[in-house]
């Protein structure tokens, strides 16, 4: 049987349930191979509790988010490239009702539907994680203690909404463990920050802070102030 078809360019999303993961697949008209990606059901349970997980499988990185304001799940996922390097600005990324997905997974654990599909909901983005330095996001997220801590803070201070359609933050090489420059890519200049991890009395007190950096840098062809 072929493969349902997107509407009007739209993404479709496909979950097929197994013992041990979800394969999620992501079908449109602008990409015809239809990759798959396997989701261990650890990491669906883990949202549960912390809204925004982080699935890291070394050449594939997948952003799982719940938007409470539109009550949906969002997965991105960060393909890698033709020779099976890690990249990450070869990805999708689509809305989905997150209760519909919900009660698909744990009726899938009790012998229910094995196969579930959702149109992306379409109206609303997160912005767009783009990280450049991909080996200090696998530091991160090998420490227990730091992962926790960038996941929170990403989740917790860039929340997406419809003004952010458009915007890309770039998440590049910083000095310090754990941290990072970060580019904000949008219309409008590009302004530079850092957000540092700061851990003078150790990594189980240490806070993320964002701070910009001067000076600024702006998209060519675009007027500002410096």
């Amino acid at each position: 049987m072929m493969e349902q078809e997107p509407l009007n360019g739209r993404i479709l999303f496909k979950a097929t349930a197994a013992k041990r993961y979800i394969d999620f697949q992501l079908v449109s008209c602008a990409r015809k191979d239809y990759r798959h990606v396997y989701i261990p059901r650890t990491y669906i349970v883990q949202m549960r509790r912390d809204d925004m997980v982080i699935v890291d499988m070394i050449r594939t990185l997948v952003f799982l988010i719940k938007t409470e304001e539109i009550n949906a799940l969002n997965i991105s996922i960060h393909w890698p490239d033709k020779d099976g390097q890690p990249i990450t600005d070869s990805y999708e990324s689509v809305y989905i009702p997150y209760d519909e997905f919900m009660d698909f997974y744990w009726a899938s654990r009790e012998g229910g539907p094995t196969v579930w599909r959702s149109l992306d909901m379409d109206y609303i983005r997160q912005p767009k994680f783009v990280f450049e330095d991909k080996a200090k996001l696998h530091q991160c997220l090998k420490n227990k203690i730091v992962r926790k801590k960038l996941i929170r803070y990403l989740r917790d201070h860039f929340s997406g909404g419809i003004d952010d359609s458009n915007r890309e933050l770039h998440f590049c090489r910083h000095p310090k463990p754990y941290s990072f420059t970060i580019k904000a890519v949008n219309p409008f200049p590009t302004v530079v920050r850092e957000m540092v991890l700061r851990d003078d009395r150790g990594l189980s007190t240490a806070r993320y802070w964002v701070s910009q950096v001067t000076p600024e840098i702006f998209i060519p062809g675009t007027s500002a102030e410096t």
